[in-house]
């Protein structure tokens, strides 16, 4: 009886082992690095402190993920809405009642797949920030902050802050500031851009640029925990910690005249920043120097004639962080490193899915985007066939 027993579990055990090796090689990678590990983390953290999480943040994580992802999210609510009326109307129209559930079915699992992608991760990631200023020592921040001013300065021979202003104040460039200023704000939009060109075009891009996004993150964070930086604008212009700077620095500050278009987003900022609740010691790496460098690279991949407009944005912005006080220019070295490596560590995390994913792949979504923008592009060939034969005849 107790053999029988004894290989009744043996046997179970087997069975389940094998059931659990055949679901995780269905898993790809991207759930088990953006849903999975930040999901149990985020499981633990809520056990440990529940004060970390509110209901207003976890609802913007959910259906928006991050301020970087809005206008994708925005995209996508819009079109799966039109997708849902379209198959409504199909529905009514040749009473295909069992098509019309699929066709719902299948929209709503790709919308929960892609909100699950980027909810646990963003969650996971603005949790831990706000932690961050809040147990980290002041005078670490300080001694850490006022180190990479003074490697800057004997690096590049110059507190950067400082001359690239006496610059533009030298030669009138308000024009030049403005460019600056905006070539820096625009990333958000850029990047967004970016990423709903690729879910037109590129399937797989798609998926190693969310990874990236977030690896290159989660890289940023012990490094941030390591070494805490507030940036020049908060450190010396601000002075959020209320510590005076050093004896060099203060003296440059008597001699600081921003032009109006700095000194305008310099006040706004200072007021924007005693709106938050914590402190932002994330300068470095520069994830405003790793995100754009993702978009460099992915882009190349995409389109290579792409580096032509990517390229000169890049210098601008990274211009742009200096001069408005975001950065330290060894930040933004650091923050292109980190990139690169986040790009290798995609490729390898990909090389590993290779070897083991069996699934029938994941992302529908983008091939439905896809899918439906041949169709329109399609249908416009058709309507205007005459001005497309022409353009080719030209050719």
């Amino acid at each position: 009886m107790n053999r029988i027993n004894i290989n009744f579990l043996q046997t179970g055990r087997i069975r389940f082992a094998n059931y659990a090796s055949r679901l995780a090689r269905k898993i790809p990678i991207e759930a088990y690095l953006l849903i999975i590990f930040p999901g149990l983390t985020v499981a633990i953290l809520f056990i440990l402190n529940r004060k970390l999480f509110s209901i207003n943040g976890l609802l913007f994580y959910l259906f928006y993920a991050n301020r970087y992802f809005i206008v994708i999210f925005v995209f996508l609510y819009i079109y799966f809405f039109i997708k849902i009326i379209a198959a409504v109307l199909f529905s009514l129209a040749y009473r295909k009642n069992k098509s019309i559930v699929m066709k719902l079915k299948n929209i709503l699992k790709d919308q929960i797949y892609i909100n699950a992608i980027t909810f646990f991760s963003s969650a996971l990631i603005t949790m831990l920030l706000p932690m961050l200023g809040q147990i980290t020592p002041v005078e670490k921040i300080v001694r850490i902050s006022d180190k990479l001013i003074h490697y800057d300065k004997m690096i590049f021979g110059a507190n950067l802050l400082f001359s690239m202003s006496h610059f533009i104040n030298q030669t009138g460039g308000g024009l030049l500031g403005w460019v600056l200023l905006q070539s820096y704000n625009i990333l958000s939009l850029f990047l967004a851009s970016f990423v709903l060109i690729l879910f037109l075009f590129n399937k797989t891009l798609t998926k190693k640029f969310l990874l990236f996004f977030f690896t290159i993150t989660f890289i940023g964070i012990p490094i941030w925990y390591a070494m805490p930086v507030l940036n020049p604008l908060n450190r010396y212009i601000v002075n959020v910690l209320d510590i005076s700077p050093p004896e060099n620095i203060s003296s440059e500050l008597k001699h600081y005249n921003p032009d109006p278009v700095l000194s305008s987003y310099q006040s706004e900022f200072s007021g924007y920043y005693k709106k938050e609740d914590f402190l932002d010691v994330t300068s470095f790496p520069s994830m405003h120097a790793g995100y754009s460098v993702g978009i460099i690279i992915y882009g190349f991949l995409l389109w290579p004639p792409s580096l032509f407009i990517t390229l000169p944005w890049f210098v601008l912005e990274m211009a742009g962080a200096v001069y408005l006080g975001q950065h330290y220019l060894i930040d933004l070295f650091f923050g292109s490193v980190v990139a690169v490596l986040a790009y290798f560590l995609v490729e390898w995390f990909f090389r590993i899915e290779k070897k083991y994913y069996t699934g029938k792949g994941s992302l529908f979504v983008v091939d439905t985007i896809q899918n439906d923008a041949r169709k329109f592009f399609g249908s416009i060939v058709k309507i205007f066939p005459y001005e497309f034969n022409n353009r080719r005849d030209n050719r």
